[in-house]
Parts: C-alpha cells; sequence; structure tokens
C-alpha cells in the first residue's frame, strides 16, 4: 500500500475511534442520571405539610342540589419532604359522598339511623316560644331525599327506631309546650302520630326490645313500657292520658343513677350504664341486675361522661360504653369481668357496630373514627365537616357509613378504603 493511502487509513480510524468514545460518554452519562432518580413513588402531602387547607366551610357546598362536597386542589410538597404513604392514609380524613343539610335547627337537633340503615331521622331539639313546633324528618338513605316531614313536640332528646323500623319513638324533654309528653311514636310509612306516653320526667334515651313490644325509657330510673299498653292517638293535639309502666329499674344505691340502657339481641336482657361508670345487666322481671360490670373503675371521677352512651353488636355479644373521656370501654357480654378499653386521641359521643367485621365507628366533636376492635388501632377518619354528630350507623350491608349531626345534616361516606386497612 501506498504511503498516502496508509495516511488516509490512519485518519479514518482516528475519526471512528473519536465517534465511538462519543457514544460510550453518552451511555455513561444517562446510566449515571438514572441512578439519581428516587425510587420511592411520590405520594400526596398532608394540608400540613402541603400548606394549604384541603377543605373551608366557605367552600364545602353544603345544601347544593349536588349534595356532594366540591373536589379540592392540592399542592405538591417539596421533594425533601415526602411523607410515607401509612402516615398519609392515617392522617387525612375521608371526605363524605353525599352531604346535605335537611333541618336549620335554632338551638340543633338529634338524630336516628334505622337498625338497616335505610332510613334516617332527625327532629330539632327546641324552638322558640313564636316559631311553631319542630320538625321531624324522616330521610331515605338509598334514594338521598326526604320522605316525609311533619311537625313535633319540642326540646327533643333522643330518637329511636323499632326493630322493624316500622315505627319511629321521639325521646321528649319534659317543660315544652306539650309538658306532659315525655315520647312520642310515629309511622314511618307516613308519618302518622300514633302513640304517646304521658309523664314528668325527661326521655334522655330510647331502647326497644328485639321483638319490638316493649319501650325502655332512661333518665336516672329505668321505664319499661309494653307497647300493648300505650294508648293510640289521632294527632298531638289529642289529649294523652298518663300510663303506668310495666317495671321501673331502680338501683339499690340512690345517689348512682342510670344514664343509658340497651336491650341486647338474642338475649332477654338489657345493658345499663350509670352515672358511676358502671355496667350492669338486668333480666326484665328481676328484682334486680343478674351481673354488673365496672369498666371504668380506672377513670378519674373528673373525667367521668356527664351521659354515658351504649352501643351493642349485632348478635348482642359485646357492649361498648362510653364513660369515660378518651377511651371506650368493650365488654363480652357472657364474660362481663372480661373488658378490655380502647384509648381514644378524641372524646367518644356516639358508638355503632359494623354489622359483620369487629369494626366500631367512633363519633367525636368534629368527625367518626373508626376502629379495628382486634388490633385496637384506629383505621381512618371520617370528616363531618366541622359539625357535630348526633347519630351513626351503618348502611348496605356495613359498606357505608351514615351520621346525622346536631346541626340538621345527613352525611354518608364510603368505606372501601378504610376496610381494606385491616
Amino acid at each position: 500500500m501506498a504511503p498516502a493511502d496508509q495516511l488516509e487509513g490512519v485518519r479514518e480510524l482516528t475519526q471512528l475511534a473519536y465517534g465511538m468514545r462519543g457514544i460510550v460518554l453518552l451511555v455513561l452519562g444517562l446510566a449515571l442520571a438514572a441512578s439519581c432518580v428516587p425510587s420511592t413513588p411520590l405520594v400526596p402531602a398532608t394540608p400540613a405539610q402541603a400548606g394549604t387547607a384541603v377543605a373551608s366551610s366557605t367552600a364545602r357546598g353544603i345544601g347544593t342540589a349536588s349534595g356532594s362536597p366540591p373536589s379540592t386542589v392540592e399542592t405538591a410538597p417539596p421533594l425533601t419532604s415526602i411523607p410515607s404513604p401509612e402516615a398519609t392514609v392515617a392522617t387525612r380524613p375521608l371526605t363524605p359522598e353525599k352531604f346535605d343539610r335537611v333541618l336549620r335547627p335554632e338551638y340543633g337537633a338529634c338524630g336516628a339511623i334505622s337498625p338497616s340503615g335505610g332510613l334516617v331521622a332527625l327532629q330539632d331539639f327546641a324552638t322558640s316560644q313564636v316559631q311553631t313546633l319542630p320538625k321531624v324528618v324522616l330521610w331515605s338513605s338509598t334514594d338521598w331525599s326526604p320522605l316525609w316531614q311533619a311537625t313535633g313536640s319540642d326540646l327533643c332528646a333522643s330518637l329511636q327506631f323499632s326493630p322493624d323500623e316500622a315505627h319511629l319513638a321521639s325521646g321528649i324533654k319534659a317543660g315544652g309546650k306539650n309538658s306532659h309528653v315525655i315520647v312520642s311514636i310515629r309511622n314511618t310509612r307516613n308519618g302518622a302520630y300514633e302513640r304517646a306516653i304521658s309523664d314528668f320526667y325527661d326521655a334522655l334515651d330510647l331502647s326497644y326490645s328485639p321483638d319490638g313490644q316493649t319501650l325502655a325509657v332512661a333518665n336516672s330510673y329505668v321505664y319499661l313500657y309494653k307497647l300493648q299498653d300505650i294508648p293510640r292517638y289521632t294527632s298531638e293535639s289529642s289529649q294523652v292520658r298518663e300510663i303506668e309502666p310495666s317495671q321501673v329499674l331502680k338501683l339499690a344505691d340512690p345517689s348512682n343513677f342510670i344514664g343509658a340502657s340497651q336491650f341486647l339481641p338474642n338475649r332477654n336482657l338489657l345493658g345499663l350504664a350509670t352515672w358511676d361508670g358502671d355496667v350492669l345487666f338486668w333480666k326484665p322481671g328481676d328484682s334486680g341486675p343478674a351481673y354488673q360490670s365496672d369498666p371504668a373503675a380506672g377513670c378519674p371521677p373528673d373525667r367521668r361522661r356527664d351521659l354515658p352512651h351504649l352501643a351493642v353488636s349485632r348478635d348482642g355479644s359485646l357492649l361498648a360504653a362510653a364513660l369515660c373521656t378518651n377511651s371506650v370501654a368493650v365488654v363480652e357480654v357472657e364474660n362481663p369481668t372480661s373488658t378490655s378499653t380502647i384509648q381514644l386521641p378524641y372524646d367518644p359521643l356516639v358508638i355503632a357496630f359494623h354489622p359483620d367485621l369487629p369494626v366500631f365507628a367512633i363519633a367525636f366533636e368534629s368527625g367518626v373514627g373508626l376502629w379495628d376492635l382486634t388490633t385496637k388501632s384506629e383505621l381512618c377518619v371520617l370528616d363531618t365537616l366541622d359539625e357535630t354528630p348526633s347519630a351513626i350507623g351503618f348502611s348496605e350491608a356495613g359498606k357505608k357509613l351514615l351520621a346525622t349531626t346536631q346541626q340538621g345534616s345527613v352525611a354518608r361516606w364510603e368505606l372501601s378504603a378504610c376496610l381494606t386497612r385491616r
């Protein structure tokens, strides 16, 4: 080969080598850049981390035609403060899928959820003397619409559906416009006023027997009324005559009073909670309680609730008692000395058991917590949009939770995201 040809070949090989080195450097640079990308996926920030509020009371759309809260806009967090997915799930309240203002009470409203969760009832606490009698509203949780509305005796203290959901009993505080009426019973089909009980004490808590034939009215004592003995009336203007209860349950200690009662399904027993923190089990007809438990023994007197609350599981095996602030006691009915206490980050108001799972809901001042009874851990928090729950209950075989609020609203949450965390 001639020297000139040899020189030209060397030049071509040199250019090819420089080109190959560029490609190698490019590949190495891309690999290094890929290794710098974090492997942890980005997750949404909590409101505090994002620096913005998830929702505000002026932008929630309460009373809108759809009844559903509007979507919210969130700011992405800085790359250096990405929380773990578990922490985000546990701290973010779940917004209701439905939320509507049903009443606009002057002083507040009491509420009730039917056993199946298909019906929701609300009634005004009270109204001033210049206004009409308070309203009672029956709401369908299935169609999400009112079924009927009626006037009602004032100073509502409690509401309770019968087990077959055919009747709604309203407990009244004595001293209102109809001061002689303490319980009124309506037909849930049309709101017709059917029965009433006359006396001179506050009906602070109501409970139907499993067969629906006996109504327990609690206030210091527990008064048992047979439904067949309660006279029928055609309207609230009817003259209601006083009747005697079939039995009055009184404690031996005159300074210890009964504040709440619940009939136990599948058992001829009535669960009672006292102001001193005791839980008693009383068989109707007996002269005294069959046995009792003291789940609030470790609760200081200054932390005892003024008015206790009871809830019973569907099979009647467990009784949950809100006797002390920041805790709920769960009592095994067959072994009442076996009591477990669940510590809470808030004060419990009302409780509801899931129909099938070892889960219960606990309402507090501004929301509802869903708790796993097995692990004693909170699954999620349901946001009541700055309103205070008055009643809670499960619907659609435990797939959803309903709540009424003291401000007169009805809320519904989808629970699939919460229940899958068990």
